[in-house]
């Protein structure tokens, strides 16, 4: 559904509710335009081949301004995965199977 809200009153007061709703709801106040955000990101990550629908979705003039969700998207994809693999390597092979090596702490103790 979209809302054509013409007047900039009616505009603040949406965003105002918006904003107050999603602290009270959320104990974080959420503008509007992160909603926007989060719906572009999330179809750069979950279905990237058809990311220009967040353009059309978004009211995007150009494509290079959707491309940006992209870009955010894999770079947040590249994150998780990274964290990721740096935390199996940290684990190592033997907390994978359950074998926690002992630390100085909990040999101390």
């Amino acid at each position: 559904m979209v809302v054509d809200v013409r007047s900039r009153d009616d505009r603040h007061g949406i965003y105002t509710r918006i904003v107050a709703r999603t602290r009270e709801g959320l104990g974080q106040a959420i503008n509007p335009h992160l909603f926007r955000d989060c719906a572009a990101t999330s179809i750069a990550i979950e279905d990237p081949a058809h990311v220009g629908i967040a353009s059309r979705l978004l009211g995007h003039r150009t494509a290079s301004t959707t491309e940006r969700y992209y870009n955010q998207a894999r770079s947040v994809e590249a994150s998780r995965l990274m964290q990721k693999s740096l935390l199996a390597r940290r684990k190592g092979p033997l907390d994978a199977i359950g074998i926690v090596r002992s630390t100085r702490a909990s040999e101390e103790l």
